[in-house]
């Protein structure tokens, strides 16, 4: 799983690269975007999301549409995006949800998943706040 609230494109982008890595090496990939990177998945979405970052010029949701396509992958907002924007899953690109937190713990609790590894990139108290969190788990060993 990977979890993104990043609203820097080039953190959201690079969440993706290694969600894309990892699913390349067998994990099953399901992606939750929360706060500002739920904009990725919007139709409207702002400029930073879809605009191409260096070096390869990809965009965070080129990527994340690739990631959807090639492996299969549930992308999904928090169950809190919307209704902070005031909005309903109409605002959202097909094929991408409203994850159940119910759902998504029962997946993090399974007895036979396991943590792959943790990436948190972030910065030191009292500037940013931790402003990407990616963790990776499968039930697949």
């Amino acid at each position: 799983m990977t979890v993104v609230t990043s609203p820097d494109p080039q953190m959201q982008l690079m969440s993706m690269v290694l969600t894309m890595q990892t699913a390349q090496q067998g994990a099953d990939a399901h992606i939750l975007l929360c706060g500002p990177a739920g904009d990725i998945a919007l139709h409207n979405a702002p400029a930073s999301a879809i605009a191409g970052q260096p070096p390869r010029e990809m965009s965070p949701r080129g990527l994340m549409q690739m990631i959807r396509e090639k492996t299969g992958a549930t992308v999904e907002v928090c169950a809190i995006y919307l209704p902070g924007r005031g909005e309903d899953a109409s605002i959202l690109l097909d094929g991408i949800g409203v994850a159940k937190p119910d759902q998504m713990a029962a997946k993090l609790m399974a007895p036979d998943a396991r943590l792959k590894g943790v990436l948190a990139l972030g910065s030191i108290a009292g500037r940013r706040p931790i402003v990407a969190c990616t963790a990776f788990s499968t039930t697949s060993l």
